[in-house]
This record gives C-alpha cells, structure tokens and sequence, in this order.
C-alpha cells in the first residue's frame, strides 16, 4: 500500500484570521517581507529540506511532420535565461551557475523564509540528440537519449520538489522522450498513442510508489489537464499541477515565468497566465489558507531579521551579500541616507564598515522591540 506524507500546513497560532482583516485595511506592525501570508505554509517544506530542487526535461520536440526538433533550441533558451544576470530588481529565474562536476546541473542561492540561505538546483536535459529528425531517427545514439531524458524525469518525479516537462502531449500517449510512432506520410501515429499512453502510463507508475508527492507537477505540452490531470490527481494527490487547455505553442513563456514565481514563494493560484496555461491545482489559495496573528508576525519578523542581519555579515559572494542587502532594505532597516552612499558604490562594498555599523546599532535596537 502506498504510504503518503503530506505537508501539513505550517501554523505556530491558533488564531486565524479572516483575509480582509488581515494586512489589508489594518497592516500588522513590524510585518515582515514575506510572500502573500496565505502561501507561507506551501513553503514550509523548503526550511525542511533545506533545498529547493527543479527537474526540468524537454521532451521531443519534432514538428510532427518527421522534419525538425526543437527541444535543443528551447533547452538552450531556458538556460541563457537562468544563467543571465539578474538585472530587474526581485527576479530570481536568473543567476544560475553550471555545476562544475555536471553539466546538467545548475544552482543558485536564494533566502529563505526564515532568512537563512537556501540552494536551489535545477537539473536540466532534452530528448533529441540533433535538431533534425531524421537522423536522430537513424543514430543508435538517440535511443540512449531518450532513455536518459525519460529516467531524468522519472528521478524528478521521486525526489525533486518541482517538476517540469516541456514537449509534446502526443494527444494524451505522452509525454514522450523519443522519436515519434509516424505513418507512411511522415506525421506523427497518434492512434497508436491515444491506444497505447505510454508516458501517462510510466508517470503513473512511479507518483503511485512514491512516499512523497511532487510540490509542483507542471506539463507544458498541448492540452495537458484534459488529457493527464485526473490520472495524475489519483496518484498523487498531494501535488500541486499546472497545465493547459488547448494547444500550446513551443514558444510560450510561461513556464520561465512560472519559475521566478514559485523562487519567490508567491502564491501561484493568484498569478496571471497567458492563455492556455491554467493552475489546475494549489493548496495555497485564499479559500484555504492559513492565517497567523499579530503577535506570530512579531516573532516571525524578529527570527527573519536577525538570519537577515546575520548572513549578511558571514557571507563573502558579493551576489549574495546585495541579496541580503536588498531584502535588509524591504524590512526598512537601512536609511536612505546610508543606502545613497551604498548605491553609488560596487556590490563588492557591501561589506564595507559604515553599513555593517550601522546595521550593528540597528539590531541592538531592534531586538527591544
């Protein structure tokens, strides 16, 4: 019998509070710069694993005519993006680095809730061994391809917090790591697959064993929700799911959007995509969340602040100190006039002694409160 460990949500307070009463009309003293107070429980599980784990696999991609692959080009895309600076102010889906010992693997710092650091690791692969299908289709090498982004996947699905497949629904038999099932005119069988579902069936199999859901389940491929949604709710009905209604063009965006929301602990539920992405599923929502008082907010924001203040001074990656710095500064514990002489400095200086002075007097201020 399967063995399901669900997150319960995370409350320190037997107080809950309605949401038009709380941080609307009336803000909550010393609140903190936290994500929406309805999804603080969702991840919870982060200061647990003390991680934050993406799989990312591009599926095959061919442009169902027996011609082209795009899941390389695409791989690529999502990895220029993770991997450019992070130059707008909050965005996190940037600043990756490759792993030296795997190409595969890419990660980053971020802060946690409670305001300690978290790595954050995206693994990262594709299906077609070239862009062109039809030698893909004659190379041996290929079916190692396949077998490598297929078992990618399914490893993410049993230990990865997130996981992300990006290719082709194959009208319900996917997703699908391999060269398509094609008839005689070169377009893709999709009889076969509708009769055969491999990749629904293969999905299935490993949530069904698993001891821990998926946080995020997300299918980017056409018409995902109607044609896996419901078995994937049966077999693992602790995930969270996000997919499509209709089709889905190769170059939509979301799904790099979808990233820098769930880095940021936003409440996903309440985020806008573009058409024909829809959440199908997330615990956190208005209708079910869970509310802390006052007095929780206080000890919440005094154990933030003071990792916040803390990190700050350990840490020497110059990224990482402007991180800390940036979120110092939501929690107003930094003054423009010190910030101005900050700010016209390089991000290298953020150590420098007038800001971790004052930020010294500050704390032992603060922690009066």
């Amino acid at each position: 019998m399967k063995l399901k460990i669900h997150f319960n949500y995370f409350l320190l307070s037997s107080l809950c509070l309605s949401f038009n009463s709380f941080g609307q009309t009336d803000p909550v003293p010393y609140a903190p710069h936290f994500p929406e107070h309805a999804c603080y429980s969702k991840y919870h599980f982060v200061k647990n694993d003390k991680k934050f784990e993406t799989t990312y696999v591009h599926g095959y991609s061919d442009d169902g005519e027996g011609k082209d692959t795009l899941d390389i080009y695409y791989q690529n895309k999502l990895i220029q993006g993770l991997t450019a600076p992070c130059g707008v102010s909050g965005k996190l889906n940037c600043g990756f680095k490759r792993s030296p010992d795997d190409a595969e693997k890419f990660q980053r710092s971020i802060i946690g809730l409670d305001g300690n650091p978290v790595p954050v690791y995206f693994l990262i692969t594709h299906s077609s061994l070239t862009s062109d299908n039809s030698t893909n289709v004659n190379n041996p090498k290929q079916e190692y391809q396949s077998k490598h982004a297929k078992e990618m996947f399914g490893k993410g699905l049993k230990n990865s917090h997130v996981v992300i497949y990006d290719g082709h629904s194959r009208d319900g038999g996917g997703p699908d790591f391999s060269p398509p099932k094609s008839l005689s005119n070169g377009h893709t069988n999709y009889n076969w697959y509708r009769s055969h579902r491999v990749g629904l069936q293969y999905m299935v199999n490993i949530l069904t064993e698993n001891e821990n859901d998926p946080q995020l389940i997300g299918l980017f491929s056409c018409s995902s929700i109607n044609h896996f949604y419901n078995s994937i709710s049966r077999a693992a009905p602790s995930s969270g799911f996000i997919g499509t209604v209709e089709a889905l063009l190769f170059s939509d965006n979301s799904s790099f959007v979808l990233i820098d929301d769930y880095l940021n602990f936003r409440c996903l539920s309440k985020q806008d995509y573009p058409e024909p992405v829809h959440f199908k599923k997330w615990w956190a929502t208005e209708e079910n969340a869970v509310f802390l008082n006052e007095e929780t907010w206080k000890t919440l924001y005094e154990a933030r602040a003071n990792n916040l203040y803390m990190n700050y001074l350990k840490v020497t990656d110059p990224d990482l100190k402007n991180l800390y710095y940036k979120e110092l500064d939501k929690l107003s514990l930094i003054p423009n006039t010190l910030k101005n002489r900050v700010i016209n400095h390089s991000r290298t200086t953020f150590s420098n002694i007038a800001v971790d002075q004052y930020f010294l007097t500050k704390w032992q201020r603060l922690r009066s409160f």
